[in-house]
């Protein structure tokens, strides 16, 4: 593909930025773009089509003209291709001169992979792919096809994946829910910034909460206790997202947190040296317990073998052992 183009100057006006047909960029800081503007003036004019009306939309370059925008300018150098062009050779060229500048982020690659050969079959789009984007070998394909289904996810998702507070496989797990439900999960996740595992631990402990008790994900998301957590501007995002952990463990599994809860106060009973812990069965399922300890060296090793048979006398121990 050889499209064709012309260098003009263009009036500002003829522009129009409202038409993203085209976009790819998610760059949002301009500042060192509007610095070389302002110094060195358009050194590489945006890519533009003539639309009609005496009008030009642009294929590549939203950002350099926004910065022209800002800085009062009238008119700017252009690269014009024919408007005969078709659709599709002016997508390759977005996606091209994008790719050609940077690795392009989750989201950028995602609308860069719509706007290449929408709706043909992916053994005849791969090559246009590998084309536009300078890949040297052909890509997974249900791995472009989750990245292309970002950009048709709710902005709420995107903009978390783009700014790394919704891990991308999470995105994927939201995108199959009803809007409100996975919304609900977006904004828990984006204002605690949790790690992709942590993200996972939440969706699965509100999922079967809102099963056993009959309600929807949201109405568990949005309870007093959780929403109150959210909003303590006292609390850091660590200690928040460790409260809504344990809150969601404990609603989720009452038992079990009852039963932690007693046997902490137990084990606080034995006076236990530093360096030791007992730990209990997995869930409290089972009899088997463990008594952990650490040494240096072969006489430390001596001094917790006194430390066995001190902890094995404790009244204490039979009571945990027995209940």
């Amino acid at each position: 593909m050889h499209t064709p183009f012309e260098i003009y100057w263009i009036s500002l006006d003829s522009i129009d930025s409202r038409d993203l047909d085209f976009q790819v960029s998610s760059e949002k800081d301009d500042s060192a773009l509007k610095r070389s503007v302002e110094s060195l003036g358009l050194i590489n004019p945006p890519l533009v089509q003539e639309k009609g009306g005496g009008m030009h939309r642009i294929i590549s370059g939203f950002r350099r003209v926004a910065v022209c925008r800002s800085l009062d300018m009238r008119r700017i150098q252009a690269m014009i291709v024919d408007p005969l062009t078709p659709h599709q050779e002016c997508a390759m060229l977005a996606v091209a001169e994008n790719a050609g500048q940077r690795e392009l982020g989750l989201l950028e690659m995602s609308r860069a992979l719509a706007l290449i050969g929408p709706g043909i079959p992916w053994q005849d789009r791969v090559s246009m792919i590998m084309d536009a984007l300078f890949l040297d070998e052909a890509p997974n394909q249900r791995y472009m096809e989750q990245v292309e289904s970002l950009c048709s996810m709710a902005p709420e998702i995107q903009a978390g994946v783009e700014d790394a507070t919704i891990a991308f496989p999470v995105a994927l797990k939201l995108q199959a829910m009803a809007p409100g439900e996975a919304l609900a999960f977006a904004e828990v996740f984006r204002r605690l910034g949790l790690s992709l595992g942590k993200q996972r631990e939440i969706l699965t402990l509100v999922k079967e909460i809102a099963a056993r008790d009959d309600l929807s994900c949201k109405d568990v998301l949005e309870s007093a206790e959780i929403s109150a957590f959210l909003e303590d501007k006292d609390r850091d995002l660590n200690l928040k997202s460790r409260e809504v952990r344990e809150f969601l463990k404990q609603r989720r599994f009452p038992h079990i947190t009852k039963a932690q809860e007693a046997f902490e106060t137990e084990v606080q009973g034995l006076n236990l040296p530093k360096g030791v812990r007992l730990e209990p069965p997995a869930h409290f399922e089972g009899q088997v317990y463990e008594l952990k300890f650490s040494f240096k060296n072969v006489n430390d090793l001596i001094k917790n073998h006194n430390v066995i048979i001190e902890v094995a006398e404790k009244p204490g121990l039979r009571k945990i052992l027995d209940r």
